[in-house]
């Protein structure tokens, strides 16, 4: 049978004032944009002792790894990701803002390989690289006012998930609490049960802040339309480093309901016969069905789960399969 649930229904810092981007810092943006993370090139020990000593003069978190482990708040998922020489660990935009600058002042970029990380969970290790990891892991503040979110990028999905929960609000995430907002947010942020009635996370950012690569600051919403589409999964990596994810929220679902369910290969081929697959595409939004499949430890046959997630009740879901993909295959998880 199908589960269900039944429901009855740490501040963020204030903002540094906009930056506003002379002539020449505008001029010279797209040339720092396009050389700002050449991994073809070496890391110079003197460019990365006078970057370190300039950060650390302002009190901003420099950490040497001398070839060893990444300090345990920088930590990457995949430990055979690249280690970079130098962690630098902002606390806040204005830290951010310094780090950046002094990359520009020092004219690192194109001659050492930048990468920025919020959590670190990225499939191809792009928050890491040999030379200069910036760690968002500090930045964790969250808020909810009203019908919007605002988070920092290094607050994990467990903190967004306790905000949501505490104000009965919801917006399409992932279910990995240790995933950082910063890249879950801006690239893709699929939701089992939300995704298909709401989207994915990134469609639901309304705004934020971004610190370009020369250090300006920006606000970012409806009157930048380039950079809210970049923020929204068209690679705001390629324009700076975001401070700030404002998104739009929506109620909390009074219910969920979900069956995961593992059927054998003869199981699998009724689903095929009475194509499932196919006839899924027209359930309501409010009802997801996939299928997954994957290996057991110990196992050489991969195993299939046929997974059912839904926002209507166990019984209404159960009349919707049999509507739409048919009695034969309904009874494999009514």
């Amino acid at each position: 049978m199908l589960c269900q649930r039944q429901d009855n229904a740490g501040a963020v810092p204030t903002p540094s004032p906009v930056v506003n981007p002379d002539a020449s810092d505008a001029a010279n943006f797209s040339d720092i944009q396009s050389q700002r993370c050449t991994t073809s090139v070496g890391c110079d020990n003197f460019d990365l002792n006078e970057l370190s000593g300039l950060l650390s003069r302002q009190n901003i978190q420099v950490h040497h790894t001398r070839g060893q482990l990444l300090p345990t708040n920088a930590q990457m998922h995949d430990r055979a990701a690249p280690l970079p020489h130098l962690v630098v660990s902002p606390k806040n935009e204005d830290e951010v803002v310094q780090t950046l600058r002094a990359f520009k002042s020092l004219r690192l970029y194109g001659r050492i390989p930048l990468s920025v990380k919020s959590g670190g969970h990225g499939c191809f290790n792009g928050a890491s690289c040999t030379g200069v990891m910036l760690n968002l892991s500090a930045m964790t503040g969250r808020r909810v006012d009203d019908a919007t979110l605002s988070l920092e990028p290094g607050c994990l999905l467990a903190g967004t998930i306790d905000a949501l929960a505490k104000n009965q609000k919801a917006v399409p995430h992932g279910d990995c609490f240790g995933v950082g907002a910063g890249g879950h947010f801006l690239t893709a942020g699929w939701d089992l049960i939300l995704a298909r009635r709401f989207g994915l996370g990134c469609q639901s950012v309304v705004g934020g802040r971004i610190a370009l690569w020369d250090g300006t600051v920006l606000e970012v919403d409806d009157n930048h339309a380039d950079l809210l589409y970049a923020m929204r999964g068209g690679a705001a990596a390629g324009v700076g480093v975001v401070t700030k994810i404002h998104l739009r929220v929506i109620d909390e679902p009074r219910r969920a309901a979900w069956r995961f369910t593992r059927i054998d290969k003869q199981q699998l081929a009724t689903c095929v016969k009475n194509n499932a697959f196919a006839n899924s595409i027209g359930l309501p939004r409010d009802v997801s069905v996939s299928f997954r499949f994957h290996f057991d430890p110990d196992t050489t046959e991969p195993v299939c789960s046929f997974n059912i997630v839904s926002l209507l009740t166990a019984e209404e879901t159960i009349n919707v399969l049999e509507t739409h993909l048919g009695q034969e295959v309904s009874r494999l998880i009514a």
